[in-house]
């Protein structure tokens, strides 16, 4: 079993709590494999949570970092176990002082990097557990607040840290952008190796994607570059760009080059060869930066703009409201034909190359299902609800969620048989992030923000986690107040702090989850 955590939200930030050194509990069996409730690690008999604070958890490898202390706690201790078991170790290197847990991938395992109240990042070179093992400050970071980010957690073989120096926010709402005045980052990165300084990527970064171990770098002056970390080399790939997408295999951009920001044309080009295809011209100008009027749909979308689909086999263009004006095939630009509708919906279950379409019926809401390769539209609801919701589709079976109006986290969750209109009520209410399984269905909500102004963020939303019977609809809380739900392979980790056993738990997915 691989313990990489799949999906893992970074938020780094807390505010005090009175700490204790004390060693935690064993708890139970570790979670190799993960089959079962599972107490990894109990806190301390004397700690006592604090619900305005953030306790760091970490999964480093197969390995667990957390802290029952706050930040600000000058005895702070961080703790590791595996997650296969064992007696959990003070981990001396993160203390005194230490906080914020990232990680990359090493040549000899993980390599662990935290940061100081003065906002300096350090690298520890390894994950020992002794004091003696090597702690380094990165050199060639600027002064002032500094954010890090690693893709470590979820994305395999992740060599390098992202730092964030001080930026742009001109409150309009731009970014990925060049030429029009939109946010813009000052970039950094480095690659495990303490004795070389941070590298700088730029100090007018507008947008940046990774598609494998290079970095693709767009600046506010058009140019789009290859960055790779780990050799600190630079290819250029194009000048003058005023928006990309780059799809998802890598391997075909679509671009926009400036001009005089009134019509422009959108080119897609093939990386290998090197090739380009007019697609047409973005003719909308400013409108395609700044929100529109008349741009319909939920979602505001950037006019005259073209994206992929989630398997590269299709860009589309959005029109001035808001709905797809063309579509073409990327390996030929063969056009597609659109269907009429009013707006695209985004989507939470993920289809290669079916995308959400909501379609013209004054009196009520039509929501289907467009795929793109056959031509097929497939209605999913039909109805008076204002927005539905499509949390799952199996085959001809779809279970569509229907939220309060009044904007509570719950609602209606029913199962529509697409091919005879059937429908049955599975839950009368449910929260809308939920995981369907058996014996219990898994839900999470999140009721409230956190203010904690630490050095990474400002803020952060703790979840509870219910376990509900299907059977009854009767709920069971897991835990509350949770400040992060880490995603394994197998279920998930999170602290829980303030039931009767506190600490680290592991719960698998229900079973039979899609």
């Amino acid at each position: 079993m691989s313990h990489r955590p799949a999906v893992l939200v970074v938020l780094l930030l807390a505010l005090p709590a009175c700490g204790d050194d004390s060693p935690p509990a064993t708890g139970e069996e570790g979670a190799c494999p993960l089959t079962a409730p599972t107490l990894l690690a109990a806190a301390p008999e004397s700690f006592v949570a604090r619900r305005d604070t953030y306790y760091d958890l970490a999964v480093v490898g197969d390995e667990l970092l957390f802290t029952f202390d706050s930040p600000e706690d000058p005895d702070r201790v961080y703790w590791r176990k595996s997650l296969c078991g064992g007696e959990p170790e003070r981990y001396a290197p993160m203390a005194p002082g230490l906080h914020n847990v990232l990680w990359i991938h090493g040549p000899d395992g993980p390599l662990v990097y935290a940061n100081d109240r003065a906002g300096s990042f350090y690298l520890i070179d390894d994950l020992g557990d002794d004091a003696a093992t090597p702690r380094r400050r990165i050199t060639g970071l600027p002064a002032g607040r500094v954010l890090a980010y690693s893709d470590a957690p979820y994305i395999p073989d992740t060599t390098f840290v992202i730092f964030y120096g001080e930026g742009t926010d001109n409150g309009a709402d731009l970014y990925g952008v060049a030429g029009v005045d939109a946010d813009y980052h000052d970039m950094y990165t480095h690659a495990g190796d303490p004795d070389v300084p941070a590298w700088h990527l730029g100090d007018s970064v507008v947008r940046m994607t990774r598609p494998d171990q290079r970095l693709l770098l767009q600046h506010d002056d058009g140019t789009l570059e290859w960055a790779s970390p780990r050799t600190q080399e630079r290819e250029l790939l194009l000048a003058g760009v005023r928006y990309f997408e780059l799809s998802p295999d890598g391997s075909r951009l679509l671009w926009q080059p400036l001009g005089d920001g009134g019509s422009e044309p959108v080119y897609l080009r093939d990386l290998d060869g090197g090739d380009d295809l007019q697609l047409g011209s973005n003719t909308h100008g400013a409108q395609s930066w700044h929100p529109a009027e008349n741009n319909s749909g939920p979602v505001y979308r950037r006019v005259g703009t073209w994206s992929f689909t989630l398997d590269g086999a299709y860009a589309l263009q959005i029109g001035l409201d808001g709905s797809f004006a063309a579509a073409v095939r990327t390996d030929t630009g063969e056009p597609v034909e659109v269907p009429a509708h009013l707006y695209p919906e985004d989507l939470v279950v993920q289809l290669s190359h079916v995308l959400g379409l909501r379609l013209g019926d004054p009196s009520q809401t039509v929501a289907a299902l467009w795929d793109i390769e056959t031509g097929e539209v497939r209605e999913w609801y039909r109805g008076d609800h204002p927005r539905p919701y499509l949390s799952r589709l199996d085959g001809d079976l779809a279970d569509i969620f229907l939220g309060d109006v009044d904007g509570e986290p719950d609602g209606r969750l029913v199962r529509v048989d697409l091919r005879t209109g059937d429908t049955v009520e599975l839950f009368a209410s449910i929260p809308r992030s939920h995981v369907p399984g058996a014996p219990e269905y898994i839900a999470f909500t999140q009721s409230r923000l956190v203010e904690a102004p630490f050095r990474q963020h400002v803020a952060f939303y703790p979840s509870d986690i219910l376990a509900i019977d299907p059977a009854t609809g009767a709920r069971r809380r897991l835990a509350d107040d949770v400040p992060e739900v880490l995603r394994l392979d197998e279920g998930w980790i999170y602290l829980d702090l303030f039931s009767d056993e506190p600490g680290v738990r592991a719960l698998p997915f229900p079973k039979d989850m899609p």
